[in-house]
């Protein structure tokens, strides 16, 4: 599952080949992509695909994670096996009020504290490096990135234009905000190096020494 594009009918938008080949350049092996789709180019060798609620699945057993996590607000099916938009949603309402009796709001806030969660307890239990890239929304002033992302990710990325998604078919679509991946992982430089030799701007908020 890819992040929603603002407006957009539908949350399954995939990450473009571009990022996910630098990623596998500084990672090049995904154990895990909890917000898989149909259409996912991530290739992981482990994923959640609904009706999988991965938000209650334990992530720790894995040793690399790429999220790509629906965007905005997004409403799962009570069986669990479609994710709707907010605009599908408030459609599907329109037409019929009984049709999304049993609907589960989720937002974006949660995706990053699952991250954020599974990465600090990482720090206490992992005797090896482990590694979790996040591609959400550049929304630097919104309460998470504050309270969650600068706190503890160590490096992010701010990609050069709007990133490109796809949906499926021949078509791809930017959303009308900026996209940025959030690191968290002990080996910035590395990311730094690759993402910025692309042409991105790279900040390292934690630098770790490894041996």
């Amino acid at each position: 599952m890819a992040g929603t594009i603002a407006s957009a009918g539908n949350t399954h938008w995939t990450t473009p080949l571009d990022v996910l080949g630098l990623i596998h350049k500084c990672t090049p092996f995904i154990d895990l992509d909890p917000c898989n789709n149909t259409n996912s180019l991530v290739n992981a060798r482990n994923t959640f695909t609904l009706p999988i609620d991965s938000l209650f699945m334990d992530w720790t057993r894995f040793r690399s994670v790429f999220l790509n996590p629906p965007w905005g607000t997004s409403y799962l099916s009570p069986d669990k096996k479609t994710c709707y938009s907010a605009k599908e949603y408030t459609e599907m309402k329109k037409a019929d009020p009984t049709s999304v009796v049993g609907f589960h709001k989720q937002v974006l806030k949660q995706w990053v504290q699952k991250a954020v969660d599974t990465y600090r307890e990482w720090d206490i239990i992992a005797a090896n490096t482990k590694e979790l890239y996040l591609l959400i929304p550049d929304q630097r002033s919104a309460s998470h990135w504050h309270t969650l992302i600068f706190p503890y990710a160590r490096a992010i990325c701010t990609f050069k234009g709007r990133v490109a998604y796809g949906n499926g078919t021949e078509k791809k679509s930017s959303p009308s905000i900026g996209s940025v991946l959030v690191y968290f992982g002990d080996y910035t430089e590395k990311f730094k190096s690759e993402f910025e030799s692309a042409g991105h701007h790279v900040e390292v908020l934690w630098k770790i020494q490894t041996n």
